[in-house]
């Protein structure tokens, strides 16, 4: 079976072309990893990267073609970031090229952000894409945590001359939903995980079928099965959080909260936050809004992390914090149960279906910085209810997460999408 992705990352390929571990699309990667050692695979993957023209290369098992992004040019980069201007049409004729090249049996898009999924109506061969994030949600939950006039009042002068705000981003979102339910409407079939996923599922795309199929992790963070977090023993409690500061991914509340933990807990308080750094825009804005200061705070922004430095926070915290806002289900969450170490998180989006409310960790409302302070208290004061979390979540994301089983699970799609394909049938979202 020959099968082509659409991914916004290269994959394994990454290092190949940048020199540096990749720091995002780790599942992706991990899945491509395990379904090219099957029998009868033949894989192909598609990335924008900064090219003149399609390129193409094999390496492994794959081969591998980056398009060229689109606008070119300062001035045409500039007035598409001032004006929230998605991708234009013209990126479709690059993957025609590619579908063209590689002939194709199935193709298989990752994500409905970008324009892939337009593509769907001129394929002869069966479709699929993955619900990753959803633009067309997204944008009702974007100004919740950082308010759109915080962002236009203290964004710098140089980054609104750029078009380099949040304010534009949000553009560009409300841009790309527009697009993006026109690719739910091509939908035959779609991949999710949740229950949120499958609900946006029925209103935006009826006449598709859903399947259920969860991701496999990087592998460091199955550590062979045996679960790494032990409680700790010391006069400091240690959350850790693992975000790319977006307005709707709740580093504001993280600060609220923390002002009132450091007033409430008897002990040392430190939240360390991986993938945010002192210098974020968010950051700024928080200081220069609200008088928010990290350091203050004892909240210590410690940018991107490599996988197994994450796996050594995981292990350092007392508890692992999601405060989202909107997400489909959170990888970080998925890692941290993993690796074992408590979760407490926000009921948004698809994080309800990862994490079962006082079984495998706890859930408050987002934007609540008294609730979610209520709940790391609780973690605090009840150290045996906390570990109690951590077995049953382990247990079962060991099981759920399970790198053989997810592949097989894959295939079964795959092959169910060829049946289907051949005789004809379209069955409902279910």
């Amino acid at each position: 079976m020959r099968i082509l992705w659409f991914s916004n990352t290269p994959s394994l390929a990454t290092e190949h072309l940048t020199g540096r571990v990749g720091v995002g699309g780790g599942w992706i990667e991990s899945l491509e990893a395990k379904l090219v050692e099957k029998e009868g695979v033949e894989l192909a993957i598609c990335f924008p990267w900064k090219t003149d023209k399609v390129m193409s290369f094999e390496l492994g098992k794959t081969k591998y073609y980056g398009y060229p992004i689109i606008p070119t040019g300062k001035f045409a980069r500039w007035k598409a970031r001032r004006t929230g201007a998605i991708e234009p049409p013209e990126e479709l004729d690059f993957y025609r090229e590619v579908i063209k090249d590689f002939q194709p049996d199935l193709v298989h898009i990752f994500g409905t952000e970008r324009s892939y999924g337009m593509v769907i109506p001129e394929l002869n061969v069966p479709s699929v894409f993955n619900v990753q994030g959803n633009l067309t949600v997204y944008q009702y939950r974007f100004w919740v945590d950082i308010l759109e006039s915080e962002v236009k009042k203290y964004s710098s002068l140089k980054d609104k001359i750029k078009g380099n705000t949040w304010y534009h981003k949000f553009l560009n979102y409300k841009n790309g939903g527009k697009r993006e339910e026109k690719i739910f409407s091509y939908a035959h079939n779609i991949i999710g995980r949740t229950d949120w996923d499958r609900r946006i599922s029925l209103a935006l795309a009826p006449q598709a079928t859903y399947h259920h199929c969860d991701a496999i992790m990087r592998p460091v963070f199955y550590n062979d099965g045996v679960k790494k977090w032990r409680p700790h023993d010391r006069k400091k409690f240690v959350i850790l959080t693992t975000m790319r500061p977006s307005p709707y991914k709740g580093i504001g509340t993280i600060m609220d909260t923390m002002a009132i933990l450091k007033r409430v807990l008897p002990v040392e308080v430190e939240w360390r936050i991986a993938g945010a750094g002192k210098n974020d825009k968010t950051v700024e804005i928080l200081r220069k809004a609200r008088n928010l200061s990290p350091e203050k705070l004892n909240v210590n922004l410690m940018g991107l992390k490599t996988p197994e430095e994450l796996v050594e926070e995981l292990e350092y915290a007392d508890v692992y914090v999601h405060p989202t806002n909107i997400e489909n289900e959170s990888n970080a969450v998925i890692e941290a149960h993993l690796v074992g170490t408590p979760v407490v998180a926000t009921h948004a989006g698809g994080v309800t279906t990862t994490v079962q409310d006082k079984v495998e960790g706890l859930l408050v409302q987002d934007k609540d910085p008294w609730a979610l302070a209520g709940a790391l208290i609780e973690m605090y004061q009840n150290p045996d209810k906390a570990l109690e979390y951590s077995e049953a979540a382990f247990k079962k994301t060991i099981v759920r997460n399970d790198p053989d089983k997810l592949v097989e699970d894959l295939r079964v799609i795959y092959h169910r999408m060829m049946e289907n394909w051949k005789v004809g049938e379209a069955s409902p979202v279910s």
